[in-house]
């Protein structure tokens, strides 16, 4: 039994001591996200918002702001944005996120840099 507590304790050290780089890692490829949302923020200046994203949990969270998947209309607020990403999971591609981009204003307002490349950089847009 002995044994067996010293076999569960180990283990249980190994697995925290691994856990933490990992968690570290995915904090910093997120990074983007953060910076993204932070642009957004700032446009904004505490006024309400919407976003149309593929991230919309983690932009909900950071900037407070609605967000909508691409399946849901495109906002209308006043202080509506679209933010999408290089490597953007469940995004429109080609000449659907070309469609979105010029539904956005077709300028971005603001690119973030993803210093990891795992995300990809991120495009801020306005809708008019």
């Amino acid at each position: 039994l002995g044994v067996l507590g010293v076999v569960v304790l180990g283990t249980f050290v190994v697995g925290a001591v691994r856990m933490e780089p990992s968690l570290e890692g995915i904090t910093q490829r997120r990074t983007v996200l953060v910076d993204a949302a932070a642009v957004v923020n700032t446009d904004t200046a505490g006024r309400d918002c919407e976003i149309r994203t593929s991230y919309q949990p983690q932009l909900t969270w950071y900037t407070e702001c609605a967000s909508y998947l691409f399946k849901e209309p495109v906002p209308s607020g006043p202080n509506a944005y679209l933010v999408v990403f290089e490597n953007g999971k469940r995004q429109p591609t080609g000449d659907a996120l070309a469609a979105e981009r010029e539904a956005a204003g077709g300028t971005a307002i603001a690119t973030v840099d993803d210093p990891y490349d795992r995300i990809g950089d991120g495009e801020i847009c306005r809708y008019p």
